[in-house]
């Protein structure tokens, strides 16, 4: 938690892929790098499964939300200044908090929404805002913290123009089905229907069968 009086510091970091030249490589982080010198930068070449062991999360499991919303476009100006805005009313001294944003578009966007399950075929990015809190935190803290979250995702909504992502199921969204499927709702429904119509395979949030057994 900062001093009385004193800024708060917003830290960022890059983590991705890249196959191809190294010259292509250091090209594309260039704006990066002219934007603000990393403090620290590690780049390795290795094999795929290493590398999908390089980008693995290790750690026991742990309490945490995450709330997500597709980017429709570039970052807008207003967007980025909501983002700095919100991240530094963070005050709690339990727990953590972050937001993330996950590139999309490009191949992504060669097929049309209605192509397969996924429908956020027009997403440039997936913004994640995420929390986490500790065993035994303070019930007023867990309050603080998800407030946080929850005005932050409510303020970035309407900038993004995109759904959510449903592999970052959200039991705070109230328009989920919508905000998850969109036009594809109803052929997933039917397909639902078709399959397991007696809804076996269930959760809170999953597609519910058009007429259910």
């Amino acid at each position: 938690m900062p001093l009385p009086g004193r800024p708060v510091s917003i830290h960022a970091g890059v983590i991705g892929q890249f196959l191809g030249p190294v010259a292509t490589r250091n090209e594309s982080l260039a704006p990066i790098k002219a934007i603000q010198a990393p403090s620290s930068s590690v780049i390795q070449e290795m094999a795929y499964w290493n590398a999908s062991a390089f980008l693995s999360e290790p750690g026991a499991p742990e309490h945490y939300q995450v709330r997500s919303r597709f980017v429709n476009g570039s970052m807008t100006s207003p967007l980025i200044a909501a983002i700095r805005n919100w991240l530094p009313r963070w005050r709690n001294t339990q727990g953590s908090y972050y937001i993330s944003f996950f590139q999309t578009g490009g191949v992504t966007q060669a097929l049309s929404p209605t192509a397969t399950a996924f429908v956020h075929r027009q997403s440039e990015w997936l913004a994640s805002l995420g929390i986490s809190w500790l065993q035994g935190q303070l019930e007023l803290s867990r309050y603080r913290a998800h407030r946080w979250q929850n005005r932050f995702y409510d303020t970035i909504t309407p900038l993004c123009g995109g759904g959510a992502f449903q592999n970052f199921p959200d039991p705070t969204l109230r328009d989920w089905a919508n905000a998850y499927y969109r036009v594809n709702l109803s052929r997933l429904r039917a397909i639902k229907s078709a399959v397991d119509s007696g809804n076996l395979f269930h959760y809170q949030q999953s597609i519910r069968p058009l007429f259910p057994r």
